[in-house]
């Protein structure tokens, strides 16, 4: 069943009893009895203020609607202080258009833990008003979400591999979407609110060619 207000982990451990689906994620990292997190490779967010920083983003397309995040708040890398164990990261602080970003996401506990599934993201830059997703859907076609909640085991997680390209972005991670206008140069920050709270890290994307997408269509579908 779609979920029109916001999954936290909270609500999927009280809805187990009520016909809330669980399932178990194909996940990556090790197994064990749990990570410590200063011993997770990667990284959080670049130092100091980004190189520069883009105008608000524009989508001229017919129909186009940008996606609204789910979260009011985040904490950056985790774990939160509110003892949830999950914690995130990214390879590198710096890539170019055209190279694939890796962001993982640790249980970083002794036990199964609870999140979201892997498509409950938002994929944003650091625009003069503030942060703004990347991508559009059609106005017509309202983005929904399962109610589901996936288990992971201690030092398990979920690994998404980014295409840093306007056209693949999307079709790597969740077609329902296009990127419009593209990809400026700039600050940019993954958000994972499939955990309570949202989890974000940040990188630079440096200056390269233009990055414009191309419209694709799609069938509409939810999950």
């Amino acid at each position: 069943m779609a979920d029109m207000e916001p999954i936290t982990r909270r609500r999927l451990l009280r809805g187990c009893g009520v016909g809330v689906a669980v399932g178990v994620a194909g996940c990556s990292g090790r197994g064990g009895d749990g990570t410590e997190p200063d011993a997770l490779s990667g990284n959080v967010r670049p130092s100091g203020e980004p190189a520069s920083i883009p105008d608000p983003l524009h989508c001229e397309r017919e129909g186009a609607e940008r996606f609204d995040s789910w979260y009011d708040s985040v904490v950056w890398g985790g774990p939160a202080e509110n003892g949830d164990p999950f914690a995130l990261r990214i390879e590198r602080h710096e890539y170019r258009r055209g190279d694939e970003a890796t962001v993982t996401l640790t249980n970083t506990g002794n036990e199964k833990e609870m999140t979201g599934n892997r498509r409950k993201f938002g994929f944003e830059v650091r625009t003069d008003p503030g942060w703004q997703d990347v991508r559009v859907h059609s106005a017509e076609d309202p983005v929904a979400y399962t109610d589901i909640g996936i288990l992971h085991e201690p030092g398990k997680g979920f690994e998404w591999t980014l295409p840093l390209d306007a056209t693949e972005f999307t079709g790597g991670t969740d077609d329902r979407f296009t990127v419009c206008p593209g990809l400026p140069a700039g600050r940019y920050r993954f958000v994972y609110w499939g955990a309570d709270p949202a989890l974000a890290v940040a990188f630079d994307l440096v200056a390269g060619e233009t990055d414009t997408a191309t419209p694709r269509s799609r069938a509409p579908h939810t999950l």
